[in-house]
């Protein structure tokens, strides 16, 4: 018991001061909404990198790593795919049921801020998540805890999607365990961080779908139209079911590779044929 408690004043502690050094963190003061918006990003990022480490190594004396495998373009790659292929389908399918209608270009400018505060975003969001904490979980608890704590934590990082529909909730809680589920599954989190900002990139930063602390602008001009199940609605994709599927598929995917049904099954009628045997 005298552990729980210390564990959860670790979490409460780590956790609360981040979100609340986010706030306070010093910005570059410029009237250039990129640039404000990348420095921010930024020192958020380093504050958090900077405060798992000292946790890491003075609160846990090392006992804690941070999963990281080599071959990172191989998990690069693999977070591109997984991180585009969500909304890319979703677009798709509504291009194909005439309910997405492409209406032009946003005149945006400095590229070279918005993506990079993007990924910047998605470094900061995993490290807060997925980081000293699930692995501090997963070593006393088990998986399972890290996963719920996550999206726990998660929740009260992002209380505004609760007022936002049963499926985009559902959609984004999933994905965030589906993140999880890769990390475990990878061992590394690159893969989870390329996750989440090329799915940023695209659903926010492309389509101005999913909103990121605010700030961030929409490339493309569109309109959504029909079945509101399909679409989103004023949600956008994440409002979608189709995304929802996509991770359902994922999660489909990873238990077969995972658990190897067929050759259960095999085991299984083997087993049968020799009890009747005998």
């Amino acid at each position: 018991m005298k552990k729980l408690l210390i564990n959860i004043f670790k979490t409460l502690f780590f956790f609360d001061l981040a979100v609340i050094s986010f706030s306070l963190l010093p910005t570059i003061k410029t009237e250039n909404s990129a640039l404000l918006k990348f420095s921010s990003e930024g020192f958020q990022m380093l504050f958090i990198i900077l405060l798992t480490a000292v946790f890491i190594k003075w609160v846990e004396k090392k006992s804690i790593k941070l999963p990281s495998k080599k071959k990172k373009f191989k998990q690069v790659m693999l977070g591109l795919f997984l991180g585009i292929v969500l909304p890319v389908i979703a677009i798709a399918v509504m291009i194909a049921t005439k309910s997405f209608k492409f209406e032009g270009i946003n005149a945006v400018k400095q590229f070279y801020f918005w993506i990079p505060a993007l990924l910047f975003n998605a470094i900061t969001t995993e490290y807060l998540l997925r980081g000293y904490l699930f692995q501090l979980y997963k070593r006393e608890y088990g998986v399972i805890a890290s996963v719920v704590l996550t999206t726990l934590l998660y929740i009260s990082l992002n209380s505004h999607i609760l007022k936002m529909g049963k499926i985009y909730i559902t959609t984004l809680i999933v994905f965030n365990i589906l993140l999880c589920v890769l990390l475990e599954w990878t061992s590394s989190m690159v893969v989870t961080i390329s996750v989440r900002f090329f799915y940023s990139l695209f659903s926010t930063f492309v389509l101005g779908s999913m909103s990121l602390s605010g700030g961030y602008p929409a490339l493309l001009k569109y309109k959504y139209s029909g079945n509101s199940f399909i679409t989103g609605g004023a949600n956008g994709i994440e409002g979608s079911i189709i995304p929802l599927g996509i991770i359902g598929i994922c999660f489909a995917f990873w238990a077969w590779k995972k658990y190897k049904p067929i050759p259960l099954v095999k085991n299984l009628i083997n087993k049968i044929k020799n009890m009747k045997k005998a």
